[in-house]
């Protein structure tokens, strides 16, 4: 008796012993018969020229070409949607250079770049000649506290705030 898996396993079989005959039929190899078909298809398989996508971003609002160039290399590097909308949430202008607008007692928050790191707090990365001078260091610094568990402000409201939320993403498309 035959189970239904065994039932299976032999159609599986069937179809992949069949697959490249039909295959080079279909597909005009210029294969004839026999074993002639097996051997030419899988040489058509291996000469074939695969198109890997690199994961995308739209901007669908106005963004400058630093801004895209900015976003897309953390895009195509993390593919991480999330810490884009974070990266918007944090730093608005999307500028390594920026300054927080945040004043406490009069004093201008001593927090910069495109994820806000506070000097206070990651002195090693602030104080880093690379840190002003090399966006890419930066960036991946950023990366590197957002999966460490690092507690970004825009993000928190970012996550609380439905139409806050609503207004980051209607900036970008993911593909």
């Amino acid at each position: 008796m035959i189970t239904k898996t065994k039932h299976l396993k032999i159609i599986g079989r069937v179809i992949f012993m069949i697959f490249p005959i039909l295959a080079a039929f279909f597909l005009g190899t210029g294969a004839h018969a026999g074993e002639g078909i097996l051997l030419n298809t899988i040489n058509e398989f291996k000469n074939e020229k695969w198109i890997i996508k690199r994961p995308q971003i739209a901007f669908l609002k106005h963004y400058s070409d630093e801004q895209k160039k900015y976003l897309s290399y953390a895009y195509e590097k993390y593919q991480d949607k999330n810490f884009i909308y974070m990266l918007k949430a944090e730093n608005g202008t999307i500028d390594p250079l920026r300054q927080s607008e945040c004043y406490e007692n009069g004093k201008r928050e001593d927090s910069w770049g495109f994820c806000q790191i506070h000097r206070g707090y990651h002195p090693q990365i602030v104080n880093d000649s690379r840190f002003f001078t090399g966006w890419k260091w930066q960036m991946d610094e950023c990366y590197r506290l957002w999966t460490s568990g690092t507690v970004f402000y825009g993000w928190e409201r970012f996550k609380k705030d439905w139409q806050y939320q609503k207004k980051i993403k209607s900036h970008f498309k993911f593909y």
